[in-house]
């Protein structure tokens, strides 16, 4: 499948990796975004969530270095309040990578290139044994955290494609923004489940009142 262009309005978080079918509740209240939001909604209603690198200036985070890796974005929901603030309601719609930067202001507008997933055919067999992995860690996460039980039984079995419930997995459970933005740059669905898979372990371990299961 050929990688697809598009031209969006860019909009950097600090601690936010966003990723394909999830969800992203956000207040909108400086005016630069309130006019890029306004942009958006006259129009596709995309925009692409990136994260900041270190080393930007809090005070002039709009202008901040990003990662290339990000997700596109659509607004499927949006409140404006009478002081001219938002709340909306983003759907991820795919990952993207920025090719570059077409203006920076008032905001940030990049043309961006769609990316695919990809399984590589020989691994076909390792990626089925990843989903069972998977599986068994979230078994495990969901006796450890009942509030999250019922939401992992219904991820899998709803029979999504492995490469967006593993998405859904670390956007849920992967705490550290850089560990998250290293899951998004992962195309290859058998690695990123890996990559997942140890950041399971991890929160599993800090939580565990017994020894740590052998088989995980």
């Amino acid at each position: 499948m050929e990688n697809s262009v598009h031209t969006i309005p860019l909009l950097p978080l600090s601690e936010v990796v966003f990723f394909p079918k999830t969800l992203l509740p956000l207040f909108v209240y400086e005016p630069r975004y309130q006019q890029m939001l306004a942009h958006c909604l006259a129009g596709d209603r995309r925009l692409g969530i990136v994260l900041l690198r270190n080393g930007y200036d809090p005070g002039d985070y709009w202008n901040g270095p990003v990662f290339r890796a990000l997700c596109i974005g659509k607004v499927i929901d949006e409140e404006k309040l009478a002081d001219g603030n938002y709340n909306i309601l983003i759907e991820g719609m795919e990952r993207a990578q920025i090719i570059q930067e077409v203006q920076q202001k008032p905001y940030r507008v990049a043309q961006v290139e769609s990316l695919q997933d990809f399984i590589e055919e020989k691994k076909k067999g390792e990626l089925n044994e990843a989903v069972k992995q998977l599986m068994r860690l979230c078994n495990h996460l969901g006796a450890q955290f009942p509030q999250h039980e019922d939401t992992l039984k219904s991820i899998f079995a709803s029979h999504l494609h492995p490469g967006i419930i593993v998405d859904i997995i670390a956007y849920t459970f992967v705490q550290g923004q850089y560990e998250r933005q290293c899951i998004l740059n992962e195309l290859n669905i058998v690695r990123r489940i890996r990559l997942v898979q140890v950041q399971l372990r991890h929160l599993i371990r800090r939580h565990s009142k017994e020894p740590y299961p052998d088989f995980l």
